[in-house]
């Protein structure tokens, strides 16, 4: 399946930095439209395992729950969903993911 911009939905793993309204909306479509795999992770952990469980039931099997502060599936992901409030308002500038070096670190 691909929308616009010629992205192959089915063939992307994703992994989703919050899970409040945004971060439902596009976790829901992509689960809509056949994504492969979602990972969804929010510093209110009871919102996203909420949605996984919605995205599983409702759609398919495709949702998984991931800790806050484990990113360790982010290197699994072919894209990263920012629907988290960092990098927006007094947190402009800033960035939800541990440096790349963290990243490496945590295989």
């Amino acid at each position: 399946m691909e929308r616009d911009g010629n992205v192959k939905i089915d063939e992307n793993t994703y992994f989703c930095i919050g899970s409040g309204g945004a971060g439902r909306a596009m976790c829901s479509a992509l689960a809509y439209y056949g994504a492969k795999k979602i990972y969804i992770t929010d510093v209110f952990e009871e919102s996203s395992k909420s949605l996984v469980e919605d995205i599983n039931k409702n759609f398919a099997p495709v949702a998984e729950f991931c800790p806050a502060g484990d990113f360790s599936k982010v290197k699994e992901a072919t894209v990263v969903l920012n629907a988290s409030g960092i990098g927006m308002g007094s947190h402009i500038g800033e960035n939800p993911l541990p440096k790349l070096k963290k990243l490496e670190q945590l295989s």
